[in-house]
């Protein structure tokens, strides 16, 4: 079932409610060009896709206090995607607000792909606020199987914030990417599984990375991070556990180009033919 939701382009006031159970549904919904738009996305079963897109009125227009736009996608099952693109293009407008929760038991996805997928981008504006949450474990998964969260926020004092819990036996398990332009932005990422790998790049001044990543497995799980940081003032804070019977192989990255940055890496490997331990900053 396909769920079409489109705003009036010059409302005040743009609102969305979509509940959806069973199969390969598809929900897409377009909240341009007004104020204060908010969508909610409910959806239950396999294979379900949503899609929200929304922005601010050019300058000129009302300003509001409440967040410019929120959208909140709730997905139960496998093969989820989801994605939300918000844009702020009144300078003096309020922020976006954008969560995705998914949840999966990853137990019917074909090879080099992820069971869930999730996606938000938030071009412009100051203050906005990320968050994608993902959850899934597996009897039997297939390689490349796992868990995808993306965010791309540029502006201002944005937050971005990703938490992945998974018991795959998958390499890679779950993947967080997390893009932030602008001064002030803060990122914080949250893995556990069997494999975990976390990429952040930030660029400006006075950005705040946080990423902690725990995996137990018998089958050598890997713990990556990489995280790139451009400008001045930046701060990137890395924990890394691995624990199994053996652990596997912890590695840390860090590249930070400017002054006055600093970081600080520490990680454990724990169990019988522990992993080698890597962090080159």
């Amino acid at each position: 079932m396909l769920a079409l939701m489109t705003g009036n382009a010059y409302a005040d006031q743009q609102s969305s409610n979509v509940t959806q159970n069973g199969a390969n549904n598809a929900a897409d919904v377009d909240q341009t060009g007004g104020e204060e738009g908010k969508s909610d996305i409910n959806q239950n079963g396999d294979g379900n896709a949503a899609e929200v897109e929304q922005s601010e009125v050019p300058p000129g227009s009302n300003n509001f206090s409440v967040p410019a736009n929120m959208a909140d996608i709730d997905q139960i099952g496998n093969n989820a995607h989801a994605a939300v693109r918000q844009r702020n293009d009144n300078a003096g407008g309020a922020t976006n607000s954008a969560t995705i929760s998914q949840l999966s038991n990853v137990e019917t996805v074909g090879p080099d792909t992820f069971a869930l997928k999730a996606r938000i981008n938030q071009l412009d504006g100051d203050g906005n606020d990320s968050i994608i949450n993902q959850s899934g474990d597996a009897a039997t998964p297939l390689p490349g199987s796992g868990m995808r969260a993306t965010n791309t926020q540029r502006g201002t004092s944005n937050t971005s914030a990703i938490d992945q819990q998974g018991d795959l036996d998958a390499d890679p398990n779950t993947v967080a990417t997390v893009r932030q332009t602008g001064d002030g932005n803060i990122s914080d990422v949250d893995q556990s599984g069997s494999h975990a790998v976390t990429m952040v790049d930030q660029t400006g001044t006075g950005h705040m990375s946080t990423v902690s990543q725990t995996t137990t497995n018998v089958d050598l799980g890997r713990v990556f991070t990489e995280v790139l940081q451009d400008g001045s003032g930046h701060m990137s804070t890395v924990n890394q556990t691995s624990t199994g019977a053996p652990a596997g192989d912890v590695e840390a990255f860090i590249d930070q180009s400017g002054s006055t940055n600093s970081s600080l890496v520490t990680q454990n490997a724990t169990g019988s033919n522990s992993g080698h331990l890597t962090a080159n900053v």
